[in-house]
């Protein structure tokens, strides 16, 4: 084990500095998302990175879908970090980046997500917000919560539904 390996859910070891793309799986990233909180943890009652990956997704056109599922896939192995502590650790995007790439290959997902996702991203990201942690003025201007309603599940459903929404929406962009 080198020290920058990571134990993953499946027991394999994972080199963070050296991602290795053969061995990402989805039963590892819909665990991991499924006990990641959003917002580092400060909202009002625990909400997985897993299901805003799949309400993310749940809103945009079938193409994007999977886009949309997958975006915070590289989570797993770095963690969600608040916006505000990518703007103070520059390292941390480098790894983010690398982390994306590795992922993204597996999956065959482009490099740069479609703005549809990013815009899709911000907008659930506000209304979970809203739901989750009050109505404070965060200035994204220009962005209108989503129509989603915002009751979040246990860890284990997040995982179920995530791995449940991977199978039916990567067969999508198989089959495309």
């Amino acid at each position: 084990m080198k020290e920058t390996e990571l134990q993953l859910y499946s027991n394999t070891w994972f080199d963070l500095d050296n991602p290795d793309p053969s061995l990402i799986e989805i039963e590892d990233i819909a665990h991991a998302l499924s006990l990641q909180c959003r917002f580092t943890g400060h909202c009002n009652e625990f909400y997985s990175v897993a299901q805003h990956s799949i309400i993310v997704a749940s809103i945009l056109p079938d193409e994007y879908k999977f886009f949309g599922l997958m975006h915070d896939a590289h989570e797993a192995y770095v963690h969600d970090v608040a916006s505000p502590m990518k703007t103070i650790l520059p390292d941390y995007n480098r790894i983010e980046d690398k982390m994306w790439r590795a992922v993204a290959t597996k999956y065959s997902l482009p490099l740069e997500l479609p703005s549809a996702v990013k815009e899709a991203d911000r907008s659930v990201c506000l209304a979970e917000k809203n739901a989750l942690l009050g109505d404070l003025d965060w200035g994204l201007k220009g962005v209108e919560p989503a129509d989603v309603e915002i009751v979040p599940w246990a860890p284990a459903l997040a995982e179920q539904m995530f791995l449940l929404s991977f199978d039916a929406m990567y067969r999508l962009v198989s089959v495309q």
